[in-house]
């Protein structure tokens, strides 16, 4: 690690702590935008924190921007910060200017796909699009829409969609079908370059989520930890048990996995969002989530469930990255069919190059 890195990751890691306390977590669980928390992250520069690579704002590298969020997540940062974040860096990678303000993706379910038509001086663009993370608050949507068959990446500024269903998801944040009809000009609209996956919002999602997943499950377990250290029965803490120690070590290694595959999605992330790399980070990272966080409730007690004990947070966190940008089995099936279809000597070479 840096020491860039590291002076940045003791910086943001007090930012957070300052600026996401129980009671914020609590309002932005209920649907509250927080707009001065927001502010915040923007004057320190973290929305465009994989812009320009190494010389960008913050003046580290790709990898090392991913670090940041992954620390964020330990702190269950309420707020599209990680959407933004990938939003401003694909606008990067195609030469369009970074969009001030909070932004997110479109489409993010396979099934989903938008369409783009010629027009005099530019392009329509149409669809819709479910599950839009932080829809109704985003400024910029970055999506990617066909013409004539090819993948474009096109930059479009509220406005340019209309919200037709408000969800929210596992976390309480806002997932939302958005119903798109927007004029854009040729500036707005590029090609998605041949070195990049058409999957590449679904697979550069994926691979946020593992991050994410990954920061979250580290402090379940320090939540966890912390909490058997002090709670006591029958005259001594919890930690002398050893069906506690067993269930500590299981979600310690689960921890330890979800790391793992959180540095292996980083680098599928840098590579070119290389599909099958974060297929196998996410699927791995979802079966920790799915194995930890009810261990880490059950340690807990009845307390572990209550809305004012701060673990729902992180585990709820868990849950939902385990089911968006594709669950452990869309993934798992990624993996299968490709790893069929490499014969009997193919086998061997394909599993180890992952």
């Amino acid at each position: 690690m840096s020491d860039t890195l590291q002076m940045l990751l003791d910086t943001t890691t007090r930012l957070f702590a300052e600026l996401f306390t129980p009671a914020d977590l609590h309002r932005a669980a209920h649907g509250e935008w927080l707009a001065d928390k927001w502010q915040a992250l923007e004057e320190f520069g973290l929305p465009m924190v994989l812009v320009g690579g190494a010389d960008g704002e913050l003046g580290i590298d790709t990898a090392e921007g991913l670090a940041l969020l992954r620390a964020a997540a330990s702190f269950a940062v309420p707020l599209p910060l990680a959407e933004t974040v990938f939003a401003n860096h694909l606008l990067d990678l195609a030469g369009m200017k970074p969009a001030a303000g909070p932004a997110s993706i479109a489409p993010v379910l396979a099934q989903d796909k938008l369409k783009l038509e010629p027009v005099e001086g530019g392009y329509r663009l149409s669809g819709e699009a479910h599950a839009v993370p932080w829809g109704r608050f985003a400024n910029t949507m970055v999506a990617v829409a066909h013409l004539n068959g090819r993948p474009h990446l096109v930059h479009v500024d509220a406005g340019g969609w209309t919200v037709g269903e408000q969800g929210r998801t596992l976390c309480g944040f806002p997932a939302d079908r958005l119903d798109f009809a927007a004029v854009l000009d040729k500036a707005r609209v590029q090609p998605l370059g041949d070195e990049l996956p058409e999957t590449i919002l679904r697979s550069g999602g994926a691979a946020l989520r593992t991050i994410a997943i990954a920061g979250a499950l580290q402090k379940v377990l320090e939540i966890t930890i912390g909490y058997v250290g002090e709670r006591s029965q029958f005259g001594r803490t919890l930690s002398k048990f050893q069906v506690i120690q067993h269930d500590l070590a299981r979600i310690a290694e689960q921890a330890v996995a979800a790391g793992a595959a959180a540095e292996l999605a980083a680098e599928a992330f840098v590579d070119g969002f290389d599909p099958m790399r974060i297929a196998v980070a996410k699927s791995r990272a979802g079966e920790a989530a799915g194995i930890a966080a009810p261990l880490a409730h059950q340690l807990h007690g009845a307390i572990g469930v209550t809305e004012e004990y701060q673990l729902h947070y992180f585990t709820r966190q868990l849950w939902a990255g385990r089911d968006e940008f594709g669950t452990e089995r869309e993934w798992n099936e990624l993996v299968g069919r490709a790893a069929l279809q490499q014969g009997p000597d193919g086998l061997w070479p394909f599993l180890t190059a992952l």
